[in-house]
């Protein structure tokens, strides 16, 4: 009684806001969050268009404001998806391309050394079973 008590009154969670860090790599990325007192949580996908580890994309997106100890939640890309070359020999043209652009390959060029009579596909560069990077080239050689 008759004591003076000192009161603190909060002004509530500390407010930051979250930056860009699509584009960065995960390190970058974890550095500049985990600066500002935010945690990071990462999942991974394949991505054809972004480089391995780098950040595909963010939760919450910039700008928004957050606070300090609050989660950001991170996709980083495992780069393209690989794919095992499958055999598309002895197919015709169309129906080669069309065979390797279901599975995520494009063809580039198709190649007549020995006259366009058959259409049909000799080999293919790359071979048989090698595994290549999903949206990969394919040149197919034909009689």
């Amino acid at each position: 009684r008759d004591t003076t008590v000192d009161i603190e009154v909060s002004k509530g969670r500390k407010p930051v806001e979250i930056p860009n860090v699509t584009s960065d790599t995960l390190e970058e990325a974890t550095k500049k969050l985990t600066d500002l007192g935010l945690l990071v949580e990462t999942t991974r996908a394949n991505d054809k268009d972004v480089p391995k580890d780098k950040v595909i994309s963010q939760e919450p997106v910039a700008t928004t404001q957050g606070f300090v100890g609050d989660t950001v939640k991170l996709t980083v890309s495992d780069g393209p998806k690989e794919i095992e070359m499958i055999d598309v020999e002895g197919m015709s043209v169309d129906e080669a391309t069309k065979k390797l652009e279901e599975a995520g390959l494009a063809v580039d060029e198709v190649k007549y050394p020995f006259g366009t009579r058959n259409r049909k596909v000799l080999w293919t560069d790359p071979k048989v079973g090698k595994k290549v990077a999903e949206g990969s080239k394919v040149v197919i050689t034909a009689r």
